[in-house]
């Protein structure tokens, strides 16, 4: 536990102390532990003996652990190096668990194993694919995951279990849970609170016990890494497209993940590091390629893991390295696998509920960052309801060709390929470069709204519209001073993703420039304006223009 007058919040480089790194680590990877079922589903649906399975379920431990090792890194180029754990992700299980049922495991291991060098490939290009997928779609898929973790929470703890057929036990032991969690992390003591999933879980399992409501030991025993991979990788190609949509679906939710990691660990955020979200996509197709190599279906970043290190305030990217060592250690013990799969649905559920709410939040505001106007407004909601569609509406898809039916099996992998369609038509007409005219007399908010239009259009993030706002109102004060009510000013309005350029050009005399080594001796509203209006922007030009005009050039980063 911290020590008295620790912080409550670790934050990305601080180490916590051993006593509370080991139980961190352990509730991240007790989190993630619900998705070793993911391979164990695609291997029942291939049909797998009980030898095939447990070496499944020792190999996707090995698996997850060194995702998580690379994603936590963060050093030459490879992993985000914050707090990201690496799982098996529900993207690509259901077109593995049909592959797996038609072809074998093998098709499965060499489908991934291509989406994975896929990913790897398009990491160093994710700026430019950025500008496909703005930060409003990134915003969508965060939402979507979250949704998708939310039913899988409550499903998990309303559905019934083998050991609780009727899942009363079970609803009361989730829902007990989940209060204790709550409970915790909003009142308990300041020590308990970052490990309040944890403490949780152990007292969720502990009533399911008291309650005989604990699952029983799958019928797989644990074998040796020693043995090899369950299976060898085979190419099918005519399963391509659906795999390649899901890497980039990973892709944009591994993205979405840092994105949200970021903003959680600097309270003034203002745009994504790119450096680190290259480095973060590199490993997670590294996760996915080695999964394919093993025998195994696809990985990608833990949104879950995210959402936890928020809630708790845990975001020590040692814990990460911790869990990934953890998951390596399982590995090597024979049944290891199988006793992280009897901990109760119910208290997973709880567990899962929990973590949800964050990330929606989080969803819910990367969409809000930017202005919406309405070719966004119907890019979002369509993508929205035609990416739940499938999972609405049971077999809405079934009729059309296996391979046009794979990109429909996952819900974020639908959504995205919406949203990469619409996208590019929305956008037919809509300039880039917009010109205004705006008189002096006719005040500061007629200059405003004028601007705020294009803004609009070009889905600009909320603060730099702010701020854009802020150094047009300071130079209109001054237009107001010195080039008077009787004349006009011209405003081109140029959209050069990553810069916004606001070029402002009048006739007459121009504005003086700032001299900071003379500062007056009594206030100057002239030079306030002009200190606020260079603070404002990311650079500012005062220069002469063409037919006698004068120009004042503000440019904002968007990026």
């Amino acid at each position: 536990m911290p020590p008295a007058g620790a912080p409550a919040i670790w934050r990305l480089q601080e180490t916590p102390p051993i006593p509370l790194l080991l139980a961190a680590a352990l509730q991240q990877a007790g989190l993630a532990a619900v998705t070793l079922g993911f391979p164990l589903l695609v291997a029942e649906a291939a049909g797998a003996d009980v030898a095939l399975k447990a070496a499944v379920l020792q190999w996707s431990m090995l698996a997850m652990g060194i995702a998580t090792l690379l994603q936590c890194w963060g050093r030459w180029g490879i992993g985000s190096g914050y707090l990201i754990c690496g799982i098996f992700t529900a993207i690509y299980l259901p077109l593995s668990v049909v592959v797996a049922q038609r072809s074998g495991l093998a098709d499965v291991a060499g489908m991934t194993l291509v989406a994975g060098l896929t990913q790897m490939v398009l990491s160093p290009f994710v700026r430019r694919l950025r500008n496909q997928v703005p930060n409003e779609i990134i915003g969508l898929i965060v939402l979507l995951v979250g949704l998708a973790l939310g039913i899988l929470s409550v499903r998990l703890i309303a559905l019934g279990s083998p050991a609780d057929p009727a899942g009363g036990v079970q609803r009361v032991v989730g829902i007990a849970t989940f209060a204790l969690i709550v409970a915790l992390a909003i009142w308990g003591p300041p020590r308990l609170r970052p490990l309040a999933v944890l403490a949780g879980m152990l007292g969720g399992t502990a009533l399911a016990l008291l309650l005989g409501s604990a699952p029983e030991a799958p019928a797989v025993q644990g074998v040796s890494l020693l043995d090899g991979p369950p299976v060898m990788p085979s190419f099918n190609w005519a399963l391509l497209p659906g795999f390649l949509l899901g890497a980039l679906a990973s892709l944009v939710r591994c993205m979405g993940d840092i994105i949200a990691a970021q903003r959680a660990e600097d309270p003034d955020w203002t745009r994504p590091d790119q450096r680190s979200i290259r480095g973060g996509v590199l490993a997670d197709g590294m996760g996915t390629a080695l999964a394919g190599c093993m025998g195994l279906p696809g990985m990608n970043s833990y949104t879950g893991s995210v959402g936890l290190a928020v809630a708790s305030g845990v975001r020590s990217r040692v814990v990460g390295l911790a869990a990934g060592a953890i998951w390596v250690g399982l590995a090597f013990i024979p049944s290891a696998g199988v006793w992280m799969l009897l901990i109760p649905q119910g208290v997973l559920g709880a567990a899962l509920l929990y973590v949800s709410a964050f990330i929606i939040a989080s969803g819910f505001i990367t969409i809000t960052q930017r202005l919406l106007d309405p070719r966004r407004t119907v890019l979002l909601g369509v993508s929205l309801v035609v990416g739940l569609s499938g999972a609405l509406i049971p077999g809405l898809y079934a009729d059309l060709p296996f391979a046009v039916q794979a990109l429909t099996f996952s819900s974020l992998a639908l959504a995205l390929a919406v949203a990469l369609v619409l996208g590019p038509l929305l956008r037919i007409g809509l300039a880039r470069e917009v010109a205004l005219e705006w008189h002096p007399a006719e005040g500061v908010p007629a200059l405003l709204d004028a601007a705020r239009a294009p803004l609009q259009q070009w889905g600009v993030r909320r603060a730099v519209a702010d701020r854009v706002g802020g150094a047009l109102e300071e130079f209109a004060l001054l237009a107001q001073e010195e080039i008077g009510s009787g004349g006009a000013v011209h405003l081109r309005m140029e959209n050069t993703d990553p810069v916004l350029r606001l070029t402002l050009a009048w006739q007459g005399a121009p504005i003086a420039p700032l001299d900071p080594a003379t500062p007056p001796d009594e206030p100057d509203l002239r030079r306030i304006a002009l200190l606020l209006l260079r603070h404002k922007t990311d650079a500012m030009r005062l220069r002469p223009g063409a037919e006698g005009r004068q120009e004042a050039v503000l440019e904002f980063d968007q990026d």
